[in-house]
C-alpha cells in the first residue's frame, strides 16, 4: 500500500498557472527523474520564488497544489513564458 508524499515544486508563479490550467505539471525543466519517483496519490505545493521567470517580480509565496494523477511521465521542453 502507497502512502501518500508531499512534494514541494519550484516554479514560477506564472508556470504554475499554466500547470493548473493544462492539467499537468513540470518540474526541473523537463527532466524526468524527479517525476519518476512521484506516484498517484501524492501532494505537490508549487513555491514560486518570483512572478515570472527571469524577472525581478519576488512572490516568494506557495501559489498552487495539486495531486498527482495515474499517468507515466515524459520528458518535455518549455517552449518559454507564458
Amino acid at each position: 500500500m502507497h502512502h501518500p508524499q508531499n512534494w514541494i515544486a519550484v516554479a514560477n508563479a506564472a508556470h504554475a498557472r499554466k500547470s493548473r490550467e493544462g492539467g499537468l505539471m513540470q518540474v526541473c525543466h523537463g527532466k524526468l527523474a524527479p517525476t519518476r519517483r512521484m506516484r498517484p496519490g501524492d501532494r505537490v505545493a508549487y513555491h514560486a520564488p518570483a512572478v515570472t521567470m527571469g524577472a525581478k517580480n519576488l512572490c516568494q509565496c506557495f501559489v498552487s497544489n495539486r495531486l498527482v494523477q495515474i499517468g507515466e511521465p515524459y520528458p518535455f521542453r518549455d517552449a518559454g513564458p507564458p
